[in-house]
């Protein structure tokens, strides 16, 4: 993740510790490219301390090769070998690095992620097993159901097809509260016209991100029951034990599908 911190004129590269809303500077060192504004901080990985290859690499790739190293964020006993990376490499260390205190404070980040249509597939599976296990009546052999196990098999399909994120939550409680627990939730719909499963990953305190909503395909059964909806949390009790529970998320007054 990228931040500002306070003092600084240029963005930082940031690192979550697991489990809590903490973040530090990641091991970097700031680059400055006269042609580059403003200073750009590059990431200093473990791989690049037995080859300096790796790092001249992705300052090849970010334009950054001829620039100068102008600061390091590492810990007091990372400081030595960075500065031998670099000097490998041919840069001038400036005359020293300083080892930089944060004081506590809340500062705005920007996380980028980008996936790959694995992942869309990966949600297309999870939706679709749970569509299996909530509605015993399918077998999966169904005609309906052939084109998203096309998707999930081989990646036949466009992704948004099949998957797509939600711009508001589809658990009810979510628009007044938020969770105590880390936790994911499922939930599953079948309606006259289709079967939709949606997907809640990673919801915890103070945090939801955006959720999924998986078109499994259109219900086999051409008979008008109504409609049938289906949920579950799947809550963490104990990170450090990897311990957790399934818990029935009473749909009618905890899901909220519009």
């Amino acid at each position: 993740m990228t931040g500002r911190a306070p003092g600084f004129e240029y963005d930082l590269l940031f690192e979550v510790e697991p489990g809590t809303e903490n973040v530090y500077p990641l091991r970097q060192v700031v680059f400055e490219h006269r042609l580059l504004p403003p200073p750009r901080a590059v990431p200093i990985h473990d791989r690049m301390r037995e080859n300096p290859e790796h790092l001249m690499n992705l300052l090849r790739e970010w334009g950054l090769d001829s620039g100068q190293p102008i600061r390091a964020f590492a810990a007091p006993d990372g400081i030595p070998w960075v500065s031998d990376l670099l000097r490998t490499l041919g840069y001038t260390i400036p005359d020293s690095w300083e080892v930089t205190e944060f004081p506590a404070q809340k500062i705005p980040l920007i996380a980028e992620v980008t996936v790959s249509p694995a992942h869309f597939r990966a949600v297309a599976k999870i939706g679709f097993h749970y569509a299996l296990k909530m509605f015993p009546d399918l077998t999966g052999v169904e005609p309906e159901l052939a084109p998203i196990k096309d998707f999930i098999w081989a990646g036949h399909g466009e992704a948004a097809q099949f998957v797509q994120q939600r711009s508001e939550q589809f658990v009810k409680n979510f628009k007044s509260a938020r969770p105590k627990k880390w936790m994911h939730i499922l939930a599953v719909e079948r309606t006259y016209d289709a079967i939709l499963a949606h997907a809640q990953f990673f919801a915890g305190p103070g945090i939801v991100p955006p959720p999924y909503v998986i078109r499994i395909g259109r219900k086999p059964a051409r008979i008008d029951s109504g409609r049938e909806v289906r949920g579950h949390q799947f809550v963490m009790l104990d990170p450090a034990a990897r311990t957790g529970e399934m818990v029935d998320a009473e749909p009618l007054q905890f899901i909220w599908v519009p």
